[in-house]
């Protein structure tokens, strides 16, 4: 196995270097690449790579903070913690096949092998425990340390920026309010409605900002820019994409002139005429005391979920009775004080960076129905077209069969490379037209913030992706049915299920599609795939309309256009599942897994530091949930090594390998919470706070009020 592996890794490895080539080509020679804090635009490949591996390796917490962000940083100090993990597993993987190898009477050789065998010596078995223990708890350390590292950091910038900026201590305490009712005009029904919840309690409102809906407006006013930035490029050289892929007002300057002028024209309509209220709305309090009061009061429990629906449906209902606007755009009304705000949900505020303006609307500021239907709609691909045998399946019978004989028929040892290349590349590219659909729903659904449409895209794909590069081709890489007959075959017995991963022999399948991941993937986002996708295939318009972008306001970001940490994370986390799950059983993975995160982490990187840069702000809440799901691929390794012990009859191992799950339990519950707890520190600064300077309430105010407001412009 080890002479095929070595193939696939210089396969692999041949690839990549391509994919740089064409990089170099597409990228480089043609724009060249301008590195922060580095003061000319490099052209040269080699002075390109000297300077970014002097700032990847280097990681300089300082230097990434300032030009990618908190998030970005965070990140990248993720994939380096298990960088490192992997290059000790490594070591221990190889250090250990010695004196498996030299004591093992078969011709089973423990580094090569992709089975562990039923009729195992107790000296191996005890082994095995042994490896358990060293593995899990490495993974537990690395995971208390790297949160222990992102907490002191959160911590440091936190308070750091709350000193220096009055405003930044009044951010900390600011809440998102939804489903307003519509007759609050400017915000101080909400506010005399809070005061009345905390008096008595010490607390009170500072200052409360009202969200108009002006979604029309926003997307008008991002098509406009982008309709303009077209023309110009329009008035110089533009190079003529491939005629099948472009549309044909893509080679006309008239059309933007026209456009522009159309757009122009349904600006100063929508402008005229009567805005609904967004039902959004955002307020910060006088300390953190009232900031959790006000949140756990107005937490959105079932009940008041239920209460929210009816509510919807009976505005709804209303609307489509009779218009019910009240307002033109710039003009503003007495409140009605009879705004009952029965019905509204806090939650904490997020960052301006963080917000996606043109969602923020809906029925009373709920896309209820939006996101129920399309959560049902994600769950019935999950459970009837989540593996790819059953989805080329279904692609054969729409298309007609596929016949692979031919590779049979070619001449040696490429027969055999391309019998053990396919299956794991076709299924590394059906991955990839799922996970197209995920992202689709998850901007679909409408969320306020980029930290929530990363969250719901991390969350389904690395559900699916552990479905569909670690449990299924664990139980058998040629199934052609859907993931709710398999279980039912297994007669959802877990122990049966899980036990069973550790005696199939599918080691070089994990090994490719480890090295395959990391190839294609690294390539598609060094070339920037997605934006040349976007923008009719054409890079010198995706160049164009990457640098307009990044010289404009972040609210113009689309939710596609930012990082995408979700997936990111979500394939990290899938990849470091197979390695954690099978490397007992493939120890080859470990190495493959470490080839994976080298190219993953420089290529990120790269793209993190030239083409996005600082664009959201979670707090460190992704980066939480990545450590949560890490630890969670521990206790699946250990029920997997729990139910092969049980299977063959070994007790006592499979008795203290279960006690090692009890107690990564109990660290999961200890250490799944947020990496910084701000009101352990709230009594240090401003513990409670009665005035401001108008200076800083001013700032608050014009962070967090509507772009197109006109006191924001």
């Amino acid at each position: 196995m080890i002479a095929g592996t070595l193939w696939l890794i210089v396969l692999n490895t041949a690839i990549f270097l391509l994919g740089v080539y064409v990089w170099k080509r597409t990228w480089v020679k043609r724009f060249g690449i301008k590195i922060p804090d580095y003061p000319d635009t490099m052209f040269s490949l080699t002075s390109i790579l000297q300077a970014m591996k002097n700032v990847i390796w280097d990681l300089d917490s300082e230097y990434w903070i300032r030009n990618t962000g908190l998030d970005g940083y965070i990140y990248l100090l993720f994939q380096r913690y298990l960088l490192k993990l992997l290059f000790l597993y490594t070591l221990i993987a190889v250090l250990a096949s010695i004196p498996i190898n030299f004591t093992n009477s078969s011709e089973d050789n423990f580094f090569t092998r992709t089975t562990l065998p039923k009729d195992m010596s107790v000296y191996t078995s005890w082994f095995q425990v042994a490896i358990t223990y060293i593995f899990s708890l490495g993974v537990l350390l690395t995971m208390w340390m790297l949160r222990k590292r992102v907490g002191d950091l959160i911590e440091e910038q936190t308070l750091m920026r709350s000193r220096e900026n009055e405003h930044e201590w009044l951010m900390l305490r600011t809440v998102q309010v939804r489903g307003l009712d519509i007759s609050d005009r400017s915000g101080e029904a909400l506010t005399s409605h809070f005061n009345r919840f905390l008096e008595g309690r010490g607390g009170k409102v500072i200052e409360a900002v009202l969200i108009p809906d002006f979604q029309k407006l926003l997307h008008l006013e991002i098509e406009r820019e982008n309709a303009k930035l077209m023309k110009n490029l329009h008035d110089g050289d533009f190079p003529r994409p491939p005629s099948s892929l472009a549309p044909r007002a893509a080679f006309n300057k008239e059309h933007y002139l026209l456009r522009l002028e159309e757009i122009e024209k349904d600006i100063q309509d929508a402008t005229m005429t009567p805005y609904w209220n967004s039902g959004h709305a955002m307020v910060v309090f006088n300390s953190l005391v009232s900031l959790e009061k006000v949140l756990y009061h107005y937490r959105q429990s079932f009940r008041r979920t239920i209460s929210l629906v009816c509510a919807n449906l009976a505005e709804k209902w209303m609307q489509y009775r009779r218009n019910r606007a009240f307002s033109t755009t710039f003009e503003r009304f007495e409140d009605d004080k009879m705004a009952s705000h029965r019905n509204i949900v806090v939650t904490r505020g997020f960052h301006p960076y963080d917000f996606i303006w043109q969602n923020v609307g809906g029925t009373r500021g709920f896309y209820f129905f939006r996101r129920l239907g399309l959560l049902m709609l994600s769950i019935l691909i999950l459970l009837f077209l989540s593996t790819p045998a059953a989805l080329l399946a279904a692609l054969r019978s729409a298309v007609g069969g596929v016949d692979a004989s031919w590779v049979n028929d070619l001449p040696e040892p490429l027969g055999n490379i391309l019998q053990a290349y396919l299956p794991s590349m076709l299924i590394v590219m059906l991955n990839q037209l799922l996970l197209f659909l995920i992202d689709i729903s998850a901007y679909m659904e409408r969320h306020y913030s980029h930290t929530e449409v990363q969250s719901s895209i991390l969350n389904k794909a690395v559900i699916y992706l552990t479905l569909n590069m670690l449990i299924i081709p664990g139980f058998t890489i040629a199934a052609t049915k859907s993931f709710i007959n398999i279980l039912s075959d297994k007669e959802f017995l877990l122990a049966d299920i899980l036990g069973e991963l550790h005696v199939g022999d599918f080691g070089a399948f994990l090994v490719n599609v480890l090295l395959q991941k990391a190839t294609f993937s690294s390539i598609f986002y060094l070339l920037r795939g997605t934006e040349i996708g976007m923008n009719i295939f054409s890079v010198w318009l995706a160049y164009h309309v990457r640098e307009d972008l990044n010289s404009h306001d972040k609210w113009r970001r689309h939710e596609s256009q930012v990082f995408q940490y979700g997936y990111f994370y979500a394939l990290n986390l899938a990849c470091f599942g197979i390695v954690m799950t099978f490397c007992s059983t493939v120890p080859l993975v470990i190495p493959a897994g470490f080839w994976f995160f080298v190219l993953k982490h420089h290529v990120d990187a790269h793209n993190l530091l030239v083409v996005h840069g600082r664009e959201i702000e979670s707090e460190g809440s992704l980066a939480r949930s990545a450590c949560n799901y890490a630890v969670w691929f521990v206790i699946f390794y250990e029920i997997s090594m729990i139910g092969f012990f049980s299977i063959n009859s070994m007790r006592i191992q499979a008795f203290m390998v279960f006690l090692l799950m009890l107690g990564t339990v109990l660290f999961t519950v200890n250490n799944s919470g947020s990496f910084f707890d701000l009101s352990s520190n709230d009594v240090e600064f401003y513990g409670t706070a009665g005035e401001f300077s108008e200076k800083s309430s001013h700032l608050w105010r014009k962070m967090y009020e509507h772009p197109l407001a006109i006191s924001h412009i």
